[in-house]
């Protein structure tokens, strides 16, 4: 079984106990990191949202969402993706997702947004 089949199976056994939503940010020098872990959903989007906000005001040209741990993510979380890339731009910096799952690059690839990815 590849590597990525796995993940996918292990991302989706998690899905069914509702993981809490954290985050924690590093600075990179031109970057802000934030690193994302459990479930964006309904609940956890204003936190969410914050923790992209302030990494946002506190970046001078990139942000990177580091979403290898995250679980879940729903259509508000997306929104609050795309507002914040677009506040962003508006400042000429920008935002891209590292580490995404299989699940959440079919979620991007399904919604137009795989240029948010960042490229390896």
């Amino acid at each position: 079984m590849s590597a990525a089949i796995q993940s996918d199976i292990r991302a989706r056994l998690r899905l069914s106990v509702p993981n809490q939503f954290s985050s924690h940010a590093y600075d990179t020098g031109s970057s802000r990191v934030v690193v994302l872990d459990g479930d964006v959903d309904f609940e956890a989007v204003e936190r969410f949202s914050r923790a992209i906000d302030t990494a946002a005001e506190r970046a001078p040209a990139l942000v990177v969402l580091d979403s290898s741990e995250l679980t879940f993510i729903d259509s508000r979380g997306l929104g609050a993706v795309v507002d914040a890339r677009n506040r962003l731009r508006e400042r000429s910096a920008d935002l891209v997702i590292r580490g995404a799952s299989v699940m959440l690059t079919r979620l991007l690839g399904i919604t137009g947004l795989t240029a948010l990815l960042e490229e390896e």
